[in-house]
């Protein structure tokens, strides 16, 4: 009787850890998730950082909490004259080009295949759809080429 009731509380506590583990699984995968959210939040907000990109929601901005609806706002943009109006849209090329310089900053470097694919395809397309009239199957081809060309190397 005795051996039952260990044997029972060994499997009591077998299912226990496997629950737990389980559970410890999940929080896991659930921080892995969380974790490229807050990579992707971050690049979002670096990218926003360069401020607004057009001439309109650049005077948005420049009203906002001034008490106006966004018709009062919108009506008072339409208004506007033409120089002050090219303020606006200098300074939000400005921002574009901020903006464009961030995204740039963010983007990996290609690799050495990327490249060689680059500098290689189109010749080697090229040639394939002499060799045959489908396009898919040229693209194949191409791809085939082209990367036994960087092996080869």
């Amino acid at each position: 009787a005795k051996a039952k009731v260990q044997a029972a509380k060994a499997k009591a506590q077998a299912a226990k850890a496997k629950v737990q583990a389980a559970k410890a699984k999940a929080q896991a995968a659930k921080a892995k998730v969380q974790a490229k959210k807050d990579v992707v939040k971050a690049k979002k907000a670096k990218i926003a950082s360069s401020g607004p990109v057009s001439a309109r929601t650049l005077f948005l901005k420049q009203q906002a909490g001034k008490g106006m609806s966004f018709k009062q706002v919108n009506e008072k943009y339409n208004t506007l004259g033409a120089s002050e109006k090219q303020a606006l849209v200098n300074q939000a090329q400005e921002n574009l080009a901020k903006r464009n310089e961030i995204r740039k900053s963010l983007k990996k470097p290609a690799t050495k295949y990327a490249l060689f694919v680059k500098m290689n395809f189109a010749t080697a397309y090229e040639s394939a759809k002499k060799q045959t009239n489908d396009k898919k199957a040229a693209f194949k081809l191409a791809t085939r080429t082209v990367a036994a060309q960087y092996k080869k190397q």
